[in-house]
């Protein structure tokens, strides 16, 4: 992903990245429980909320730490929002 990210930044026109700050200080990923239904299964998932809601937490917990380590990762490359102001 972040080698698609450095083929656009260098290849989109300024004025898309300026106008639509899509390639700017911007992310976007699905949340964890959307993330966790996805790596499951959604039927799977559901039925595990009832039957094994520890192996839920278990996922969710590690979804959740995987996404937040890719967001900080991911800020170290791209900048925040903020950072440009």
């Amino acid at each position: 992903m972040i080698k698609e990210y450095e083929y656009m930044r260098k290849n989109v026109e300024e004025r898309f990245i300026l106008d639509y700050g899509q390639l700017e200080g911007t992310i976007n990923i699905t949340g964890p429980l959307e993330t966790a239904a996805l790596i499951r299964g959604y039927s799977d998932f559901l039925i595990d909320l009832i039957r094994n809601p520890k192996h839920v937490h278990q996922l969710l917990r590690k979804v959740n730490d995987t996404l937040l380590s890719w967001i900080k990762f991911f800020e170290k490359f791209q900048g925040t929002p903020l950072s440009r102001l």
